[in-house]
């Protein structure tokens, strides 16, 4: 959201030069005060502050100055635009000293030297005017220079020893690297049960450990490769049914639940409220869209 240029706002009618200057007819006739964005009547042509007529219609929806025609809110004219932003202001920022118009105050504050400015070095919380900051950012003890050996960036009283950063480097590279290894030896483990089926066990009744793909705990355990360890939950593989039978050749039997004695499929996980099918052996329940899809 943009920000009303200050120009456009009633912190002006704390900056102009010579109030008693002021032209009365340019004086908002509620608040009494130099009128601020402001809005006229069509019928007498009273000038307003936008906000002020604003409040004032919520309680009359008349012309202040009792207009007998219908009232109407208008936009100034450009003649009565003019004479507002000619109204000479000072600089709201403390110690500048620059007078100008009302029309050139927003441009003037872009580039002010005056302006409230904060330090751009971290961890310093200096505030002064830009002028000042200028002079203090060059001096300032929490400025930074990039190391032209390994490229560390360091505040520029500190001590800097490439050697010690280069060893926080690799240390973070060994560490990467090691985790690339663990990695890489669980998807060859992993690639050798996908090649070699006859590896991974039907485990019946199923036992309730880890999974080594979804790293869930507390799981169904279905399939266990026999030479790696490696061991699956029946959502992570799930057992293909032969002749809607499961891998060791038990029929399922179909059954109704309630909805008081739901449960869930143990392959795609979602409540059995109608029809299921249970193979009681191997403790296997599915729903009707997973039974025929395997």
């Amino acid at each position: 959201m943009s920000q009303t240029p200050v120009s456009q706002t009633s912190i002006i009618r704390t900056l102009i030069v010579d109030p008693h200057s002021i032209n009365q007819d340019l004086i908002c006739v509620i608040c009494l005060q130099l009128v601020v964005n402001p809005k006229e009547c069509s019928q007498c042509h009273t000038l307003f502050c936008s906000e002020c007529i604003q409040e004032s219609l919520i309680k009359n929806k008349i012309c202040p100055k009792r207009c007998k025609e219908d009232f109407k809110v208008e936009n100034i004219n450009r003649i009565v635009k003019n004479l507002i932003s000619q109204i000479k202001i000072k600089c709201l920022n403390k110690g500048c000293d620059q007078q100008m118009q009302i029309q050139n105050l927003d441009s003037h504050l872009k580039q002010c030297e005056y302006v409230l400015t904060k330090c751009q070095y971290t961890d310093c919380n200096l505030q002064d005017s830009l002028k000042n900051i200028k002079v203090h950012q060059q001096l300032c003890n929490h400025r930074t220079k990039t190391c032209e050996k390994c490229e560390e960036i360091h505040k520029i009283n500190q001590q800097h020893d490439c050697i010690v950063t280069l060893r926080k480097i690799v240390k973070l590279q060994e560490d990467l690297i090691m985790v690339l290894y663990t990695r890489l030896d669980w998807l060859e483990t992993q690639q050798q049960c996908f090649q070699v089926k006859q590896q991974l066990k039907w485990v019946f009744p199923p036992k309730i450990a880890q999974c080594s793909q979804c790293k869930k705990e507390n799981l169904k355990i279905r399939y266990v490769c026999e030479q790696s360890g490696v061991s699956y939950c029946q959502r992570c593989m799930r057992p293909k049914l032969k002749y809607f039978q499961c891998p060791l050749n038990h029929d399922f039997i179909e059954s109704y639940r309630q909805k008081v004695d739901s449960k869930e499929c143990d392959f795609c996980g979602t409540q059995i409220v109608s029809k299921n099918y249970y193979d009681q052996i191997c403790d296997l329940i599915l729903c009707r869209t997973c039974y025929y899809e395997n």
